[in-house]
């Protein structure tokens, strides 16, 4: 149920990066107590932590930097160690349980890397287009230079937006 949606690699302000985890339920509040990110950015969600249905939950390089650029918008779960950079990878893991050997990769994101769509402005997203599609399919992640809003998962992008699929 739940997937790396967006991934702010290359933000305006230093510290102003952020990766939003989003749970694809319509039904399920998700308990992500002990799960974390990996990679370029490495955060564990702390006990208690609940992400409800159709929900976002931001982890930021620096979570000061965060809320003076974006506000309340997002629900942030915390501050990560490390930058995400031009390129790099994102895991989202969950603890290992039962029989596991490991803990078991949710998602991953190997953003920047070739096929990717480069962008030389700072300050624009990968974002996510079908939050049930691939993640490593470079076709599945947009950024726009212009405005967007997340709807439930879903980019909305203003009205005579150009945009297209690269593969």
């Amino acid at each position: 149920f739940l997937v790396i949606n967006e991934i702010m690699n290359r933000p305006e302000t230093e510290g102003g990066g952020y990766v939003e985890i989003y749970n694809t339920s319509s039904s399920n509040t998700l308990e992500l107590t002990g799960f974390y990110l990996d990679g370029n950015i490495k955060f564990t969600f702390p006990d208690g932590w609940m992400l409800g249905p159709a929900s976002c939950a931001v982890v930021a390089e620096d979570s000061t930097v965060f809320q003076s650029l974006y506000g309340g918008i997002r629900a942030l779960a915390g501050a990560g160690s490390g930058t995400l950079g031009e390129s790099g990878i994102v895991r989202l893991r969950r603890p290992a349980t039962g029989m596991e050997l490991d803990d078991p990769i949710l998602d991953a994101v190997n953003y920047g890397a070739p096929g990717w769509q480069s962008e030389t402005d700072a300050g624009i997203p990968y974002q996510r287009i079908d939050p049930l599609g691939g993640s490593c399919q470079p076709a599945n992640w947009c950024i726009s230079k212009t405005a967007s809003h997340s709807v439930s998962g879903h980019t909305i992008l203003p009205l005579n937006t150009s945009w297209s699929y690269y593969n």
